[in-house]
């Protein structure tokens, strides 16, 4: 089963849509890191082609559900499980983000890796809505970077959990 017929399934078992998750050092995070991503085809090598797999799943995802419904996570600079997006990593995202642009996905949505120049390069080239993750953000600043433009929409997971505090003492708790 390929990504628009997966998307697809997903739809017609009431999902509102998909985000398609190429960050994290997963499957489409990694075509794009030279230290994962070692072919000599037409999906490694140039930046181009280590972007191709990601571009190639978001088209058929849009293409089966339609482009209001499609969305894609990135996490530029993540350095999870030996990922490393070397020099060209920013190129690349900059590259795969005009690429995106294209489409006219719902929203892309980026977990900040602390490249502000980068995060500043992808406002600039993606003109559809852009949700911010910035990992270890103060509760102080908060809204922060939606009242300054540079993104439309904050998320925020471990921050806001009513349980989060509890989560040490679980790992604890003997079996």
């Amino acid at each position: 089963m390929g990504a628009g017929s997966a998307a697809k399934c997903g739809i017609e078992a009431g999902a509102d849509g998909v985000e398609i998750h190429g960050a994290n050092a997963y499957l489409i995070q990694q075509f794009f890191t030279p230290s994962a991503n070692t072919r000599t085809d037409e999906y490694g090598g140039s930046i181009e082609n280590r972007a191709r797999f990601a571009l190639e799943v978001a088209t058929a995802i849009a293409e089966e559900i339609g482009a209001d419904r499609t969305a894609i996570r990135f996490s530029p600079g993540t350095t999870l499980w030996g990922i490393d997006e070397g020099e060209e990593g920013p190129d690349l995202y900059r590259y795969l983000i005009a690429e995106l642009d294209k489409l006219h996905l719902s929203y892309v949505h980026i977990m900040h890796q602390g490249n502000e120049q980068l995060l500043s390069d992808i406002r600039q080239l993606w003109t559809g809505r852009l949700i911010l993750n910035r990992p270890g953000r103060s509760r102080e600043d908060i809204g922060k970077d939606v009242a300054s433009g540079l993104a439309d929409m904050e998320a925020y997971g471990q921050m806001i959990l009513a349980n989060r505090t509890s989560w040490p003492v679980l790992r604890q708790m003997p079996r």
